[in-house]
């Protein structure tokens, strides 16, 4: 069955607001961003980035209003294991994006290894939050999104939903593709209600099954996809000015 496509980004923050988990996570958080936009919406939640690469890890650190709204920061590869783990780190420079690193080998892209300890979500949770019983995932892992989920056995009654990065076919080494991904997620009994656009690459947003009717999601998807089509009706006005009326 197909699911609307709409901008999984808004989806994600309207269920921050309907659900209210106790706990988000920012996994792969890159410049820490979204973990701020999570603590902006939800002042009483608690909100842990996790950031393997060392780089971005120092960076997030130094970002003022990480320490404002009291976030968590985490130099942590989470994935299938509790083991350390060999990241691969590709020059921010040279590709123009402090995101592109991963725990897999990205072909035709040269990077350096670092090893960084790595924990399974389930692990992490029990040692640092096991009372906690409504947690939310924002999963950005530039193609290792299935290790993470990997981790997710022993608390996966505790997800009430997730988002996560997923490619119909493979751009990293090894990577698992979003067949997998929807394979092994409705095994830990979520279900798919929206994707992102994109042909091989895009954001896929996951929901717990035994939490669906306690919200009504049908609406927050009509809401959403309005505000989706009210924006993109905005932008293309706005690009039509710069095109055409400033320009004149």
């Amino acid at each position: 069955m197909s699911v609307p496509v709409l901008e999984t980004k808004i989806l994600y923050r309207k269920l921050l607001r309907a659900f209210k988990p106790e706990v988000v996570f920012d996994i792969g958080s890159c410049d820490g961003s979204e973990s701020i936009k999570s603590a902006q919406i939800l002042p009483e939640s608690r909100v842990v980035a996790f950031e393997a690469n060392p780089i971005n890890f120092n960076q997030i650190l130094n970002n003022s209003d990480i320490k404002k709204y009291n976030i968590s920061v985490y130099n942590l590869a989470i994935q299938h294991s509790d083991d350390e783990v060999s990241f691969n780190i590709i020059d921010s420079d040279v590709v123009k994006n402090r995101g592109s690193s991963s725990l897999l080998n990205k072909p035709g892209f040269p990077s350096r290894q670092v090893k960084v300890k790595g924990s399974r979500l389930d692990s992490f949770v029990q040692t640092h939050f096991s009372e906690t019983k409504r947690l939310s995932l924002w999963i950005d892992v530039e193609g290792a999104g299935y290790e993470v989920l990997q981790g997710l056995d022993s608390i996966k009654h505790r997800v009430l939903f997730f988002q996560v990065e997923v490619e119909e076919n493979q751009i990293w080494e090894g990577q698992r593709t979003k067949s997998d991904i929807l394979e092994l997620a409705q095994s830990l009994n979520f279900r798919e209600i929206a994707r992102g656009s994109g042909s091989n690459q895009y954001d896929v947003v996951f929901i717990n099954e035994n939490c669906e009717g306690k919200f009504d999601l049908p609406k927050i998807l009509r809401i959403t996809l309005l505000e989706c089509r009210i924006r993109k009706s905005f932008t293309f006005l706005r690009d039509l000015k710069r095109k055409y009326i400033l320009k004149s």
